[in-house]
């Protein structure tokens, strides 16, 4: 999957989403094979201590990935473009991209293949996802669902399986003033290894358990949105400005970042410091522009069309971790204005969009 120009804009310790110039065709391209008898997507191998167990443990200590990239020299331009592929293990929902491992080089006009290699996370459920899934259990739900012949052939031969959307890539390039970018979430295979062959006498008696289960830190993340500010369109009532509020609660002492992020809007990094359980209200503003082109309605009977909007209360660790976030789409439209009646914005309301 594609996402043009996703991340050539502006981000603030990696808390927010990108905020993208407009890209120019094919000045880069990124791809990745999907067939997972080909080198491209990554392959993670579960195993465990021998036929009569279980699956404990991913054996990787790394994702090595091979992606493609070309691109095409702007009209006139003479020197080569420089491109960044980058890999994050944030979620590809999350609106953040800290940056876990990349590649620079120049780029080509044919198809090139470069290796990116990074440290092991459990890949993410999906890319709208916030939750990691786990390969272990993956294994092992696909062992208990096996019975008799179709069993013991798992056993002895394993299982292998491409999980879609696992990890989040991006990529960027600029020829002055032109500039384009990529990303994509790639998909990575799941190879569970036939747990009925000899292992190797190391293996024997120092295989882990499971990782332990973290300790949850947030209990709620919330947004609410208003309208707050009005002006007179016409003969309309529009809301000029939109207030975010958010709410945080945790569980434990917690310190990190919180941050609204909309459509072209981003706020400040708010630092959350708590010492114990506790909660705390967050509050952020978005400005409205009902007439990016031109000046106000030209019919005195036709209203600004209604905006939908979609807003996040992202938080993360100290180190740009996503913890939690909350979302909210409202869709926000003026009011015409009645004859004698008061224009203190009475009644002007946000309307969820469901």
């Amino acid at each position: 999957m594609t996402l043009r120009s996703l991340i050539l804009g502006a981000m603030v310790s990696g808390l927010t989403a990108g905020l993208a110039a407009p890209a120019m065709a094919d000045l880069l391209e990124l791809a990745i094979s999907t067939n997972p008898q080909s080198f491209g997507p990554a392959e993670i191998k579960v195993d465990g201590p021998g036929v009569n167990g279980s699956y404990t443990k991913v054996v990787n200590t790394s994702l090595d990935y091979r992606l493609s990239l070309r691109g095409d020299k702007p009209s006139g331009e003479t020197h080569p473009g420089k491109f960044t592929l980058e890999y994050s293990a944030d979620a590809p929902v999350s609106g953040l991209f800290h940056v876990d491992a990349k590649v620079e080089d120049y780029i080509a006009e044919h198809w090139t293949q470069y290796e990116i290699s990074a440290p092991y996370v459990d890949p993410w459920v999906s890319a709208t996802s916030n939750h990691r899934m786990s390969p272990v259990q993956f294994c092992n739900d696909v062992l208990a669902s096996k019975t008799g012949a179709a069993r013991q052939q798992m056993l002895k031969q394993g299982y292998s399986a491409m999980h879609q959307q696992a990890y989040a890539f991006r990529a960027g390039i600029s020829y002055g003033l032109q500039m384009d970018g990529e990303s994509l979430v790639a998909p990575v295979k799941i190879t569970c290894l036939p747990l009925d062959r000899i292992h190797p006498h190391t293996q024997s008696t120092t295989t882990p358990g499971p990782a332990p289960i973290p300790q949850p830190t947030l209990s709620e993340v919330s947004l609410r949105i208003e309208p707050a500010q009005l002006v007179k369109d016409g003969k309309f009532l529009c809301p000029s400005q939109l207030k975010l509020y958010g709410h945080v609660e945790v569980i434990r002492k917690f310190s990190g970042k919180a941050i609204f992020v909309g459509p072209h809007y981003l706020s400040p990094v708010t630092v959350l410091s708590f010492q114990k359980a506790g909660e705390r209200n967050l509050v952020g503003t978005y400005p409205m522009d009902w007439h990016k082109i031109g000046g106000l309605a030209v019919a005195p009977n036709v209203g600004p069309k209604k905006q939908t909007l979609t807003f996040r209360l992202n938080v993360a660790t100290s180190d740009d971790k996503l913890l939690g976030s909350g979302e909210k789409t409202v869709e926000v439209s003026c009011r015409k204005i009645k004859v004698d009646a008061p224009t203190d914005g009475s009644g002007m309301t946000t309307t969820p969009a469901n």
